[in-house]
């Protein structure tokens, strides 16, 4: 059982995020060009990737 947390925050001047959905047809092409650009850009790049399940059960 948590009874206490103590948390510290850090000013950050800008966050970004979103979530942009392609079909899976587009897969190969989709993450080919993250894969280029994440070596070059700055430490604090994250990027994730990931798959959902369509309306019939494949992705």
């Amino acid at each position: 059982m948590v009874t206490a947390r103590r948390v510290q925050l850090h000013r950050t001047p800008a966050l970004l995020s979103g979530r942009i959905l392609f079909p899976w047809a587009r897969a190969s092409a989709v993450l080919a060009r993250p894969a280029e650009l994440i070596p070059e850009g700055p430490d604090e790049l994250t990027a994730q990737c990931g798959f959902l399940a369509g309306s019939r059960r494949r992705p």
